[in-house]
């Protein structure tokens, strides 16, 4: 509290007690040497906060220490208040300070001291995204990330998911020689932590980071600058939707040519999982994804007309009937987020690169999901939304016979979601809800189908306008109505020679591509 209120007070300057017995006697002005309750505080902070003997990978520790009891999660949670309001370079020396002491030595940093860096990152952003302390912070969490100690492990991914989500951009930008390393690193151990039978509280605490801090740096990632991260990251993320990866498990081309051929390692929600981050990786790089398109195709088709069966329920629900609805609502998914990769594969790298009849199959498949309006099929309306959003960067006005369907069910869903006050969150993976979804899926086919949705214009702009400006809305929908809405707005010329307006110069890309909202 005192951080926040008067931030000023402990940074002010004040004389040390061995300034104020200064004094020459002769008049001369002497400049008395200062320091600030601050210095004096957050050393004594920082090494409470590393204090050994924390645990990482206990029941409940998803997200870190940062909620849990005990003098060390107080102090952390004292350090981050601090970093929110004072400067960084009052308290960023004593965090890195450890970080740098163990990269000299040659050892992985404590759990505690990374625990410590996740803490202050979101107020220190600015100055971690400066060299050289970015480079040996980056270098450090990817030492603890290799260690044998689990604890390290799991504060050493909560660390890079904190930089992922606060300094993203400025380490996609300028380290991302550093940065791709220790995401591929990040994504290969959380596959195979899962496929090795690791559910439950404690895998979770290394996974749901591990994915987080892709979704974040892959939305701050350009398509050139992702490019060298694929091969290490599609084989564990297609092997792990498929059921399970383990190392050495990689085709010749680093796909595993293996399909449903055995019983899934992996519950589906984490496989479900896998392809709702390699969907991301997909859009992030855009068309150098062309090497392994059709393939990663292929494949997604093939999990994609399975039942996606077998694999364990999941581990934290102890009620047999709602863990036997969760398992069935993760089997859904499974099916549902392949055919929303498909989808985002085809856009980024063409239609060219899909099996005959996938497009229409993918398309066919999203307007039963729409028609259902079944309560249970939150997931399914959401990837249906996100499959014509996607194809309509690429089909443009050739989309034309499915527009009207997917414009009615994405403005009733919007009508929905105001209606109650909110929207319904995925019951699987991913940030974007069934609402968001159905926002964006309306900018882009406005956008990119151009003079096909003229008939259903009124109707696609009247919802996003009213979900941008409900109070009722949750903010997040609020940004992506607007957004969406903002991006409707393009001419709308009809021209023999082409779709979405017949090339009035504007981009097509679906509302939301990098803006971390989905």
């Amino acid at each position: 509290c005192l951080a926040a209120s008067h931030p000023g007070l402990l940074d002010e300057p004040r004389p040390t007690a061995a300034g104020r017995g200064t004094g020459t006697g002769t008049g001369t002005a002497v400049t008395a040497p200062t320091t600030t309750l601050a210095d004096e505080i957050v050393p004594r902070l920082c090494a409470a906060a590393a204090a050994a003997g924390v645990d990482f990978t206990a029941a409940g520790r998803a997200e870190g220490e940062a909620e849990s009891g005990g003098f060390a999660a107080a102090a952390r949670s004292t350090l981050r208040r601090f970093s929110l309001h004072l400067p960084p370079a009052v308290v960023l020396p004593h965090v890195v300070a450890p970080l740098d002491a163990a990269l000299l030595a040659g050892a992985a940093p404590s759990p505690g001291a990374l625990a410590c860096l996740a803490a202050v990152t979101e107020g220190c952003a600015s100055d971690l995204a400066e060299d050289p302390i970015a480079s040996n912070v980056i270098a450090s969490v990817a030492a603890a990330m290799e260690s044998p100690d689990p604890g390290s492990k799991v504060a050493a991914v909560v660390a890079f998911k904190e930089l992922a989500e606060h300094a993203g951009h400025a380490l996609t930008e300028l380290y991302s020689h550093a940065v791709i390393p220790t995401l591929v690193a990040a994504i290969r151990l959380a596959v195979e932590h899962e496929t090795e039978g690791g559910r439950g509280d404690a895998a979770e605490s290394f996974v749901a980071p591990a994915h987080a801090s892709a979704g974040a740096l892959c939305a701050n990632f350009g398509s050139d600058e992702i490019a060298p991260a694929l091969p290490g990251v599609i084989p564990p993320l297609l092997g792990g939707a498929l059921g399970g990866w383990r190392r050495g498990e990689d085709g010749a081309r680093g796909i595993r040519p293996r399909g449903m051929d055995r019983t899934p390692r992996t519950n589906p929600r984490a496989r479900a999982r896998c392809l709702d981050t390699l969907e991301r990786f997909a859009r992030a790089a855009a068309f150098e994804f062309e090497p392994f398109a059709s393939d990663v195709v292929a494949t997604l088709a093939t999990l994609a007309t399975t039942n996606g069966g077998g694999g364990g329920t999941d581990d934290r629900d102890d009620d047999a009937s709602h863990a036997g609805r969760v398992d069935r609502e993760g089997v859904a998914a499974v099916r549902f987020r392949s055919l929303a990769a498909m989808a985002t594969v085809i856009a980024a790298v063409g239609e060219e690169s899909a099996p005959p009849g996938a497009v229409d199959s993918i398309l066919s498949s999203a307007t039963l999901a729409l028609s259902v309006g079944s309560s249970e099929d939150a997931v399914a309306r959401e990837c249906a939304f996100r499959c014509f959003g996607r194809l309509a960067t690429v089909l443009e006005r050739s989309l034309a016979p499915w527009l009207g369907g997917a414009i009615a069910s994405a403005a009733a869903t919007l009508a929905e979601a105001e209606a109650r006050g909110g929207f319904q969150p995925a019951v699987s993976t991913g940030d974007a809800g069934e609402s968001i979804a159905a926002a964006e899926a309306l900018g882009a086919l406005v956008n990119s189908c151009g003079f096909a949705t003229r008939p259903h214009l009124a109707v696609a702009l009247a919802a996003l306008g009213r979900a941008a400006s409900s109070p009722s809305s949750p903010v997040a929908l609020r940004i992506a109505a607007a957004r969406s809405l903002e991006f409707s707005l393009r001419p709308l010329e009809e021209a023999d020679d082409g779709g979405g307006g017949g090339g009035d110069g504007h981009e097509k890309s679906a509302p939301g591509d990098g803006d971390g909202y989905e």
